[in-house]
């Protein structure tokens, strides 16, 4: 099964997220903020990135920018929401390279529906010796 990073500084989310995936059979990481995250994907392999745009130390928009960087094909989910200029943050997400935009609340549903869809558009893992990292 295809393996999902969630990057959320929001722990309560990102445990659910976490735990929903699982139980579908997703293999799950987990980061804290945009500079665990990037640690994280340049370790370990990963089909998705599920990112949040606020975080502390590197936002979600920094990270999808360094991952665009190395990782041109990777499919990422951007998730914003609790701050009235959520939507906007999502807007320039989608403008730097998120694949998909999700607004918090959202239904449980409607995230896994996407996730696997992003899933889905994967051909093959990222990682650091993949010919993605290298273009």
């Amino acid at each position: 099964m295809a393996t999902v990073l969630i990057i959320d500084d929001n722990d309560a989310f990102r445990t659910a997220a976490a735990l929903a995936l699982r139980k579908a059979g997703y293999t799950v990481h987990e980061a804290g903020d945009g500079t665990q995250g990037l640690a994280k994907i340049a370790e370990t392999p990963v089909d998705v990135v599920v990112t949040d745009i606020v975080m502390p130390n590197t936002d979600g928009v920094q990270a999808i920018t360094a991952i665009r960087q190395r990782f041109p094909d990777m499919p990422i989910l951007a998730i914003s929401g609790g701050d009235p200029h959520s939507a906007g943050y999502l807007k320039i997400a989608q403008m730097i390279g998120a694949t998909r935009v999700l607004q918090k609340p959202f239904v449980p549903a409607v995230f896994m529906r996407t996730v696997a869809a992003l899933v889905a558009t994967r051909a093959r893992p990222s990682s650091p010796e993949s010919p993605d990292a290298q273009r």
